[in-house]
């Protein structure tokens, strides 16, 4: 079972940054902040003024960026804080979404109206300090999550995740793991010519009883270096887990694996969106045509209202050069974000894959898309 230490995180500190002596609502919002998962003391809230100084010679868990008034200072502090890795968190008042998704696209961890009513501001507060105090408690097992999905079917969700999987298990053999998680239909077993002992519904059935060692037991070993838990193959449809399941999962899977890729396909169950909010890092793969433009726009600003920050999405084109596509500068230009990694079409290395059931890179170590996925593995195995 999953240890309390995971489940109920300590206190997080804060610093409280305002805009004006005059902001009334900073005592009572220091006051929801004690009974909400946080701690802030008197001299920690402190002015715009004197937020770089402070934050020079301490190190929070997170910023509230109190704003009264003016949130265009909200943006100016946020990057300085995205820059230093803490989680900020804009409180100001009721305003249009399109400003409230501008924070966010700039690294805001979750802006929250101070004007709605106190059972649903310390609601709001105890979700997103959860969020952090969760990815915090995480990261002190130093294995990382890396959540792999796309805002449409066939974009090729499957292939990238194993083909970032094997890449970096040739650093790391037996310490990276592969998990197809809530796919509409499962595929992994199939393409890496795998049957699996135990399945991923067999772990849902004895999530009660789940701990480390069942969690290595029900994995498969793949001869290139990956661990892999598994639908059966041939299954029509895949196990959805609860939120609880997933995290109970992923924590297991932090202190067990240096590396954990999920691939979540299309699909935004309860258990998927779970496992986006806890990952490190949330690849979004788009397809190069204008319905894969429009509907990852609607995706990645879906993630920011969740509360997924920038920082942690990280965009991936695929299939460029295929006949009739979008270049990919156009398409960055269009989301408004640089890609990761950009993947050339090639049908034919892919297909001869999922064909004969190997890695990608065992079919063509030296190929464009191998050595783009190889890329991309380095920055996730080693990040600035």
């Amino acid at each position: 079972m999953i240890s309390d230490a995971v489940a109920e995180p300590s206190l997080l500190q804060l610093i409280v940054a305002y805009g004006h002596e005059s902001d009334i609502g900073l005592l009572s919002l220091r006051e929801k902040l004690h009974g909400v998962g946080a701690r802030c003391e008197a001299a920690s809230c402190i002015p715009f003024s004197e937020l770089n100084r402070a934050l020079a010679t301490s190190r929070p868990d997170a910023l509230i960026l109190y704003c009264h008034e003016a949130l265009k200072n909200a943006r100016h502090y946020l990057s300085e804080a995205t820059r230093l890795g803490i989680p900020a968190i804009v409180v100001g008042p009721h305003t249009e979404s399109s400003v409230m998704i501008d924070l966010l696209r700039n690294g805001a961890e979750d802006y929250i109206n101070y004007e709605t009513d106190n059972e649903q501001l310390m609601q709001r507060l105890g979700e997103t300090f959860q969020r952090i105090a969760l990815r915090r408690e995480s990261n002190y097992a130093q294995g990382q999550l890396h959540c792999i999905l796309s805002a449409q079917p066939g974009t090729g969700v499957t292939t990238i995740a194993a083909g970032l999987a094997f890449a970096l298990a040739g650093g790391s053999p037996g310490r990276v793991s592969l998990t197809e998680l809530g796919a509409s239909t499962p595929q992994l077993a199939l393409i890496l010519d795998q049957h699996p002992d135990s399945t991923l519904s067999s772990i849902a059935r004895r999530s009660h009883l789940l701990d480390a060692t069942l969690v290595r037991q029900a994995m498969v070993s793949h001869s290139a270096g990956v661990e892999l838990l598994l639908e059966a193959p041939g299954s029509l449809q895949s196990t959805e887990l609860s939120a609880e399941q997933v995290r109970q999962l992923m924590t297991l899977f932090r202190v067990t694996y240096q590396h954990s890729i999920l691939d979540l396909s299309n699909q935004r169950t309860t258990g998927n969106l779970e496992a986006i909010r806890i990952s490190d890092s949330v690849f979004v793969v788009c397809r190069l045509d204008v319905p894969g433009i429009h509907l990852t726009q609607r995706l990645l600003g879906e993630l920011l209202q969740r509360g997924v920050s920038t920082s942690r999405i990280k965009l991936i084109f695929n299939r460029q050069g295929e006949r009739g596509t979008l270049d990919s500068r156009s398409a960055a230009d269009a989301l408004g974000m640089s890609p990761t990694g950009v993947l050339v079409n090639s049908p034919a290395q892919v297909n001869a894959s999922r064909n004969r059931g190997v890695p990608l890179k065992q079919i063509s170590r030296f190929s464009s898309i191998t050595r783009e996925l190889a890329r991309i593995a380095s920055q996730i195995a080693s990040p600035r």
